[in-house]
């Protein structure tokens, strides 16, 4: 970003570094990195692609099977039978997956925001349990079930700010999605703390 703002004349008609800066990382490694080194690149980006998709892909399989699949006895018994179903639903979950990345060029905006926009608004919920259950003694599943809703609420209003909000003159979000971690960790502990203190105080004789 920093190499085509210096030099913008290098950059072909239709790509800019406002409008379309997804599009500049691409081109630099294509046509600005000399020849070897764009191919170690490529071969890095997509490396750590597979390796997003084999654990995501692995962890669906994994919940789909045991929390859902053998929860409710439609697992296999033998040991060859559960091989095939979770080989197969390796196979569909993946196929979903690289299909639903082929329609990401349809999704307006930033790809670096767009992907905080979906993926952080259940990071900072996820920390809030851990926190809640081994540094808050008080802690109660009111407080801690409050406390993740308003910290998932918070993190939703602060993602999707634009269009609850409205966009400003230059057509950005009015809150930054980079906010979507900060506000939400402060409301989810805040919340979750005041009402477990609340709870426990009154439950308490």
């Amino acid at each position: 970003m920093d190499f085509f703002q210096s030099k913008p004349h290098l950059l072909p008609l239709g790509i800019g570094t406002n409008q379309n800066a997804d599009g500049v990382f691409p081109f630099f490694i294509a046509f600005m990195l000399p020849p070897g080194i764009s191919g170690l690149v490529v071969a890095a980006i997509f490396a750590a692609a597979m390796s997003s998709i084999d654990s995501g892909v692995n962890s669906i399989t994994a919940v789909v099977s045991h929390d859902f699949l053998d929860r409710f006895g439609r697992l296999p018994a033998d040991e060859s039978g559960r091989t095939r179903l979770t080989k197969a639903l390796a196979l569909g979950i993946g196929t979903l997956v690289v299909l639903g990345s082929s329609f990401l060029n349809q999704v307006p905006g930033n790809f670096w925001a767009i992907s905080q926009k979906t993926s952080a608004l259940l990071y900072t919920p996820l920390f809030a349990l851990f926190f809640f259950a081994f540094l808050v003694p008080f802690a109660t599943s009111l407080g801690v079930a409050c406390g993740t809703v308003s910290g998932i609420t918070t993190a939703v209003l602060v993602a999707y700010s634009g269009p609850i909000l409205g966009r400003t003159v230059e057509g950005a979000d009015p809150v930054s999605f980079m906010w979507i971690g900060p506000t939400a960790l402060a409301v989810n502990l805040v919340v979750g703390t005041l009402v477990s203190y609340t709870h426990h105080k009154f439950r308490t004789p």
